[in-house]
């Protein structure tokens, strides 16, 4: 285990406990509980994506078959399985019990694998039919209607961008956002998106119209690639996929040419 890996795991732990008050808030709610399935959802997604931070590939992989279910749930596409929630409590008590081994430095391997496949593959093909791609029918009937998404398009102060939807990643959660000693002032920090260390860009700070220090609830992270490089940008309300471009191009390319941002 890397040196890295030593100091992140403490966090690591903390981290999923506080996750894990959220997933057993949704448990002790009654099922149909919209906002205590929204906060169960980001909470194993956190998990999720910290545990393949620190290399506890099992955790993340029951995680995200976790997070799955709680994404099909959400839909309201299909009628839940009869036992889908005490399966999902079992689920749930596994991915605690594994967090608490790896912190006492036993082995994840053994039967965690076949518990994982037992405990989700009766209702497998339903969270299959719930997230089947929009556009798809499930029942052999006409075709949905899907929009063709041309841009990303977001507001930060008296402007409005747009980014266009093949540098698009995704959006992202501002909370985690960390200070980067002696950087410039646009770049706001970093955030850890998938394992990897990306630059929070504030392109108020490039226009001269500053916004305040302090990110409240409703801002969001609109994260972008290109070329293999990542950056992730500010805005104030929560974006949203348009089928036209409106607003200033955010160019990724010229971006990372000019300013040649990157976290070490």
């Amino acid at each position: 285990m890397s040196n890295l890996n030593h100091i992140l795991l403490p966090i690591f732990f903390d981290e999923a406990e506080a996750s894990f008050e959220l997933l057993e808030q949704f448990f002790a709610a009654e099922p149909a509980a919209q906002r205590h399935l929204e906060e169960a959802i980001r909470a194993v997604h956190t998990v999720k994506g910290a545990a393949a931070l620190v290399k506890l590939d099992l955790v993340s992989a029951l995680a995200s078959r976790l997070e799955g279910a709680f994404d099909a749930l959400s839909l309201e596409t299909l009628e839940p399985p009869e036992n889908l929630f005490p399966s999902l409590r079992e689920a749930f008590e596994l991915l605690r019990k594994c967090c608490t081994m790896a912190r006492d430095s036993q082995p994840l391997s053994g039967d965690v694998p076949s518990q994982i496949d037992r405990i989700f593959a009766p209702f497998a093909h339903w969270i299959d039919l719930c997230l089947a791609p929009v556009g798809h029918s499930t029942d052999d009937g006409p075709e949905l209607a899907r929009p063709e998404y041309q841009s990303c398009c977001f507001r930060l102060g008296r402007r409005e961008y747009y980014l266009p939807i093949e540098d698009m990643v995704e959006i992202a959660d501002p909370s985690r956002l960390a200070a980067i000693p002696l950087a410039p002032p646009y770049v706001r920090g970093l955030i850890v998106h998938r394992g990897e260390a990306v630059a929070v860009i504030d392109l108020s700070l490039l226009e001269a119209e500053a916004i305040p220090d302090r990110l409240t609830d409703a801002d969001w992270l609109v994260v972008a690639a290109r070329g293999g490089q990542r950056l992730a940008f500010m805005a104030q309300g929560v974006p949203g996929l348009e089928s036209e471009f409106r607003g200033e191009l955010v160019d990724m390319g010229q971006f990372l040419h000019r300013y040649r941002v990157g976290v070490a």
